[in-house]
């Protein structure tokens, strides 16, 4: 057997990520189809944390922070941040940043405004940078 002498012994165990975000995406599709055939009223507070960091999550999977205003709006981003408690401190700077960066325009079908990122990129960034710490508080309080 051959030995590759620069693979890093800790190469050959799993991402403790990979498992932390199975989890995340485990727990949001439970309480998706909960919310499915019960309707939300019927989530746990933990799977309600769950529920709306996950749907945040799947925005940002398919696009950027940007396309979660222009998809689920400003009415459900107040709603997330205010559900998630001070035990989730990297969500909560994130979020804290994401309201320094919002920006209001004329919604163009005359319904008052629209909120979108003005720097979408930063936003995208910093939440890649947080998910992991994001994800692992929030199993931290679930399991609690």
């Amino acid at each position: 057997m051959d030995i590759n002498p620069y693979q890093s012994p800790q190469s050959k165990v799993e991402d403790p990520s990979k498992d932390l975000m199975r989890w995340f995406a485990d727990a949001g599709e439970r309480a998706e189809r909960k919310v499915d055939s019960n309707g939300g009223e019927y989530l746990s507070k933990g799977e309600k944390l769950i529920y709306e960091l996950w749907l945040l999550e799947t925005v940002l999977q398919k696009g950027e922070v940007s396309l979660y205003f222009a998809t689920r709006g400003l009415q459900h981003w107040r709603h997330c941040v205010a559900s998630i408690p001070h035990t989730i401190p990297s969500f909560l700077r994130f979020a804290e940043r994401v309201d320094s960066m919002l920006r209001f325009d004329r919604d163009p079908t005359g319904r008052g405004t629209v909120a979108s990122v003005a720097n979408g990129a930063e936003a995208d960034r910093l939440y890649r940078e947080l998910r992991n710490s994001i994800v692992s508080e929030l199993r931290d309080v679930k399991t609690a």
